[in-house]
């Protein structure tokens, strides 16, 4: 598992979120790169099936940064994660550029505040 950090936030929701009103959690999220050549200066995509957010970066920590910025964005614009139909057409694209060989990867990306610094 890993662990990405927001990039940015709202001092106001930051401040909200450090009083405890929304719980620190992780978020499942699935990496595939595209080896096509495709996608040069970003081949890695990201997708959180239970927000049904995707992002992409150069390379999986910048996906994981990336794909964390946008979880971020859906919980301020009032997303509550589900395991709907877009989860699973999600998961089972997945599956299949798993077993067609893409480069994958799972990870747990848990969204926080960023500190300033």
């Amino acid at each position: 598992m890993a662990l990405a950090l927001l990039t940015r936030a709202d001092e106001s929701l930051a401040a909200e979120w450090a009083a405890g009103e929304w719980p620190a959690q992780g978020y499942e999220v699935l990496l595939v790169c595209d080896t096509s050549g495709d996608s040069p200066g970003n081949p890695w995509a990201v997708f959180c099936p239970s927000m049904d957010v995707c992002s992409a970066g150069r390379d999986p920590q910048d996906a994981l940064d990336m794909i964390a910025d946008a979880i971020y964005e859906a919980l301020v614009d009032g997303v509550k994660p589900a395991r709907g139909a877009a989860y699973d057409e999600v998961v089972s694209y997945y599956q299949e550029l798993m077993a067609a060989g893409f480069p994958t990867a799972e990870a747990v990306v848990t969204p926080a505040p960023y500190s300033g610094q």
